[in-house]
C-alpha cells in the first residue's frame, strides 16, 4: 500500500501537469510566430533555414530542436502550434525531472518546475529548450564527470547565448588551483582530454554544418541594440529618464508609459556596458578568491548573472530565466537560500506578468495611480540586487582581504 507522502507526491505532480495543460493553449508572445515560422522552415532544412533566420542572434542547436518539434506535430498529425507546445511541455517536464534525479528534494524539484512553466507554457518562449542541457551539465560537473559536463555545457549554449556567462566562473573551477601563483598544479592533460578537446570537437561540428552563420548569430546575439528590453532593470530606468527628460533624443513616454529603445547609437549604450563591467569584474575576483567549491560556483556564477541582467544592455524581459535554475540548485545545497531562489522565481515571473499578462497577450492596465507599474517595480528589483550584491560580493571581498 502506498505511503501517504507518496500519495500526496503523486497528487501534486498531476496537479503541476494539469496546470501546465491549462495553459497548453494559451498564445503567447509575439515572438510565437516567430518561432513557429523558424519550426516550419527547420523542419524542411535545418541547416538552410538556419543560414537565412541567423540574423536574429540565436545559436543552430535550437533550430534543430524547432524543427524536432514541427517532425512531432507531423507524426502525431496535430498543427505546428501543437507539436511546438509539445516540445516545451516536454522540456519542461525533463528539467523537472532531471532536477529530481540529481537532487532527490521533491518539493524544491516541483517549485523549479512551476517556476518555469509560465515561462514555457503561457509565454511560449524556448529558454526551456537550453534548461535540461544545464541542469544536466551542473549535474555532471557536480560528479567531475567532465565530458559530459563539456557536451552538455556546450549544448545549452548552442541553443541560447545567456550560459556563456558562467564561462568566467567555469573556467576558474576547472582549473582547480588555490591561487593563480600555482599554476603549475593545474591539471593540464586531464582538462584537455576532458575539457578542451570534447569541446573544440563540438566547435568544429558546429562549424561544419552550419557555416559562418553561427559566427553570425555569434556577432548580433553579443550586440544586441536594446537598452533594456522590457527588463526590470537599472537600464529600463535609464529608458525612463531618457524618454522623460530627453524625449528630442528617442522619443518621450508613449502615454505615460515607458517604450524600450532601440538603437546601435553607443552614446545611450557604453555608459550601462561599463557599470556592467565594472561590477561584474569583482564577482568574479570574489569567486577567484573564494575556496572555488561547487557551491560557490553556483553563487558567483548567479551573482554575476543577475550582475548582467540589472546593468547590461540587450536584457529582455525572459532573461531571468536562467537565474531561476542556479537559483534552484544553490537553494537545494543550502538550505538558507530557499528564499533567494523563491525571490528570483516570484521577480522572474513578475517581469513576464506586468507586460503580458496570464497568457501572453497582456495584462489590461499598467498604471497605478498614474505611474507606469514597470517603473515601481524595476526601482525594487535594482534595490532587491544591491542587497544580493553587497552580501555576496562587498562584505565578502572585505572579509577575505582580512583572512
Amino acid at each position: 500500500m502506498a505511503r501517504p507522502r507518496s500519495v500526496l507526491h503523486i497528487l501534486l505532480v498531476v496537479f503541476a501537469l494539469l496546470l501546465a495543460l491549462l495553459w497548453f493553449q494559451a498564445p503567447g508572445t509575439t515572438d510565437v510566430p516567430i518561432f513557429l515560422r523558424w519550426a516550419a522552415a527547420a523542419s524542411h532544412s535545418v541547416r538552410g533555414s538556419y543560414a537565412v533566420f541567423s540574423s536574429y542572434g540565436y545559436p543552430p542547436l535550437g533550430f534543430v530542436i524547432l524543427g524536432g518539434a514541427a517532425w512531432m506535430a507531423q507524426a502525431l498529425k496535430a498543427d505546428l502550434f501543437s507539436g511546438y507546445k509539445l516540445s516545451l511541455l516536454l522540456g519542461l517536464v525533463l528539467t523537472g525531472g532531471l532536477f529530481w534525479l540529481w537532487t532527490r528534494h521533491f518539493y524544491l524539484s516541483l517549485g523549479l518546475f512551476l517556476a518555469l512553466l509560465p515561462n514555457s507554457m503561457a509565454y511560449g518562449y524556448t529558454d526551456i529548450y537550453f534548461a535540461v542541457f544545464l541542469v544536466g551539465a551542473l549535474w555532471a560537473l557536480s560528479k567531475n564527470k567532465l565530458t559530459l559536463f563539456t557536451i552538455l555545457y556546450s549544448g545549452a549554449c548552442l541553443v541560447k547565448l545567456q550560459p556563456l556567462l558562467l564561462a568566467p566562473f567555469l573556467v576558474v573551477y576547472l582549473l582547480g588551483v588555490p591561487h593563480f601563483k600555482d599554476w603549475r598544479q593545474i591539471p593540464a592533460k586531464r582538462l584537455g582530454l576532458r575539457v578542451i578537446l570534447p569541446a573544440a570537437l563540438i566547435a568544429l561540428g558546429t562549424w561544419a554544418i552550419f557555416g559562418k552563420p553561427v559566427l553570425d548569430a555569434l556577432s548580433v546575439g553579443l550586440a544586441n541594440p536594446f537598452l533594456s528590453g522590457q527588463a526590470l532593470n537599472l537600464n529600463w530606468l535609464v529608458t525612463f529618464g531618457i524618454r522623460a527628460l530627453d524625449p528630442n533624443w528617442f522619443g518621450g513616454l508613449s502615454g505615460g508609459l515607458i517604450v524600450p529603445i532601440d538603437t546601435p547609437d553607443w552614446r545611450a549604450l557604453i555608459g550601462s556596458k561599463i557599470l556592467f563591467w565594472l561590477l561584474f569584474v569583482p564577482v568574479w575576483l570574489a569567486f577567484a578568491r573564494s575556496k572555488k567549491s561547487f557551491d560557490d560556483l553556483i553563487l558567483f556564477g548567479l551573482c554575476g548573472y543577475l550582475t548582467y541582467f540589472m546593468l547590461n544592455t540587450g536584457v529582455h524581459e525572459n532573461h531571468l530565466f536562467m537565474a531561476v535554475i542556479l537559483a534552484a540548485v544553490l537553494a537545494w545545497r543550502q538550505r538558507e537560500h530557499r528564499s533567494t531562489f523563491a525571490i528570483w522565481a516570484l521577480a522572474a515571473n513578475i517581469n513576464l506578468f506586468v507586460f503580458y499578462g496570464g497568457d501572453g497577450s497582456g495584462l489590461g492596465f499598467s498604471r497605478v495611480a498614474g505611474v507606469d507599474i514597470t517603473l515601481l517595480l524595476a526601482l525594487v528589483f535594482v534595490a532587491l540586487f544591491a542587497v544580493y550584491y553587497y552580501e555576496w560580493v562587498v562584505v565578502g571581498l572585505s572579509q577575505r582581504s582580512r583572512t
